[in-house]
């Protein structure tokens, strides 16, 4: 999930901004968040949308706000793909995009900072990885060529190497943080401080070609952890969204949004015929559009087969993360998912959005990849067939 803002999406502000106006939602479910933040020019909402899940558990588990480094993670992940590139002798894909859980992979093993202790001089609204990405996969890459050269690399001579290009972009990460007075390890202040367990949080999925109750490694470019998912049936990963949101547990989302109608600037996602047949529909077309706000143009039903065909044709692919955060119903009556994107709020008054989607269930049901969230917030009886 590397999903940035595209030409497309910033030329809807231009296009179809008065059909943002036919297109209202009432929140019925709104769940305690900390502010819309903007991922800027990099890949890294996988980061933004799993650190917002684990902000928002902190407030339903303390009442307490705290907001924290999403570039602590992503830094480490950096590290942690070069040190996998050296390991497989070059044969790894570099890329700033990733999946929800590797914050729970990297939090579990280098915890977390809040976020005006890094980057120490908090430009956090000057984030820009398209010169870093050259950087760091050059240096990489120079890396794991001297280690061949060499048939030998010591760790610490190529992270003492690596480690001078991250620090260049992103400063030097604390080795301790000071909370309420008292100095601590960022593992200590993930676990002692925040409360939060990394094995409480597990990824729910639904395919086909893997055995439903079991766990699999999702097949997608930016899983590099090769981490576990477990397999439910669609309805029930359905289930288990709504029931977390029913409960005051807040979600993290990965799924596809490039589809015609995924259109961000209006604040809405749907599933339309035309997508399950066609991603070359423009999403200009405003009858189209003007249709579907009005509930004059039905979406299709979402069946687990049609999931399963849409994600084999490549027709659903994993391109972006986000927060989900409650649900809401629009004048037709018809229920949606309200996200939390993080590409920051339009400062224009030409349309409404204000850095949330609200996606139809149709949407949710055909273009999620997969869900992030606390254990306990699934249903018993699922809970129970995945052994959890």
């Amino acid at each position: 999930m590397h999903r940035r803002i595209s030409l497309t999406s910033l030329a809807l502000l231009v296009s179809g901004w008065a059909l943002a106006q036919s297109c209202h939602f009432t929140d019925d479910i709104h769940l305690p968040h900390t502010p819309v933040k903007d991922q800027g020019h990099s890949g890294t909402c996988w980061c933004y949308a799993t650190i917002s899940l684990m902000e928002s558990e902190v407030m339903r588990m303390s009442g307490k706000t705290v907001e924290l480094s999403e570039m602590y993670i992503v830094r480490k992940s950096y590290e942690e793909k070069s040190l996998m590139a050296l390991r497989m002798h070059g044969g790894f894909r570099m890329s700033q995009g990733g999946e929800l859980l590797d914050v729970t992979y990297l939090m579990a093993k280098y915890g977390l900072v809040p976020r005006d202790e890094f980057p120490s001089d908090k430009k956090h609204l000057e984030i820009d990885h398209r010169a870093l990405e050259k950087e760091w996969t050059e240096a990489t890459n120079k890396i794991v060529q001297e280690a061949e050269d060499k048939q030998n690399c010591s760790q610490k001579e190529c992270s003492k190497k690596l480690n001078t290009v991250l620090d260049k972009h992103f400063g030097k990460t604390p080795s301790k943080v000071r909370v309420d007075g008292e100095t601590m390890s960022p593992s200590e202040f993930a676990r002692n401080v925040l409360n939060l367990e990394p094995d409480n949080y597990i990824s729910l999925t639904s395919f086909t070609h893997h055995p439903f109750y079991k766990t699999f490694s999702l097949e997608i470019p930016d899983n590099w952890l090769m981490a576990l998912s477990y397999n439910v049936t669609l309805d029930e990963l359905q289930e288990a969204v709504d029931s977390a949101l029913a409960q005051g547990y807040t979600v993290a989302w990965g799924g596809d949004t490039s589809e015609p109608f995924f259109l961000a600037y209006d604040q809405v996602a749907f599933a339309t015929p035309i997508i399950s047949t066609s991603k070359n529909m423009s999403p200009f077309e405003t009858p189209s559009r003007l249709r579907l706000f009005k509930g004059e143009e039905t979406e299709p039903q979402v069946t687990q087969e049609l999931r399963q065909k849409q994600f084999d044709d490549y027709g659903t692919t994993d391109d972006h993360a986000m927060h989900i955060v409650g649900k809401a119903h629009d004048a037709q009556g018809r229920s949606f998912y309200k996200l939390k994107n993080s590409w920051g709020k339009d400062k224009t008054t030409r349309t409404n959005f204000t850095g949330y989607v609200y996606i139809s269930e149709a949407y949710m049901r055909l273009k999620t990849v997969n869900v992030l969230m606390h254990k306990d917030a699934i249903p018993s009886h699922i809970r129970k067939k995945l052994g959890i």
